[in-house]
């Protein structure tokens, strides 16, 4: 995948990660949408964090694509001992969302014929499925869908169901009905 679909990917990342944080771990939104820019900055780093200063200090898909470090990160933002303070919050949305937005660039990157290193930082794996820039909108598109799957709960959270707004209404036709009057 190239930069763009890295940034879209990273910031759909950013919603998922602020659905679970908020819903399963309990982060008040407010706070979880801090995975949003931090899963994003994390979906571009693998790719932006190989320079320093303008320089590469590092061969491209080596340490900065290296699933274990992404996963220990994630890790640490799921299991750390973050305190239960708007600051521990804080971090833990930050450290999920940018260990998200980071794992999602090496899926992404993983059906490259480059591929991503999984043992170690210097031994590459990949599924040869298409070269980088192809499918693109399909990926996006599909992550997107993926992205919504999370969400619906929280958008359909006051849609009504056919059977309660039934029992709603057939108590208010018994509470209000002709025969009080």
């Amino acid at each position: 995948m190239r930069g763009p679909g890295h940034h879209a990917t990273g910031f759909i990342s950013g919603w998922i990660a602020t659905a679970i944080l908020n819903k399963q771990v309990g982060i008040p939104f407010f706070v979880s949408i801090l995975a949003v820019p931090l899963s994003w900055w994390g979906g571009v780093l693998p790719d932006s964090g190989e320079f320093f200063l303008g320089f590469r200090w590092v061969r491209h898909r080596t340490v900065t694509h290296w699933v274990p470090l992404w996963a220990i990160i994630l890790g640490f933002g799921v299991y750390g001992a973050f305190p239960e303070t708007l600051v521990g919050m804080c971090l833990q949305s930050a450290t999920v969302g940018f260990a998200g937005g980071g794992l999602t660039h090496l899926l992404f990157d993983w059906p490259n014929p480059q591929g991503i290193p999984f043992l170690t930082p210097w031994k590459r794996h990949t599924l040869n499925w298409w070269n980088s820039g192809r499918r693109e909108i399909y990926l996006i598109t599909g992550w997107a869908l993926i992205a919504s799957i999370f969400w619906a709960p929280e958008i359909n959270q006051f849609s009504v169901t056919a059977m309660e707004l039934q029992e709603k209404t057939s108590g208010l036709v018994r509470e209000f009905s002709p025969e009080q009057f």
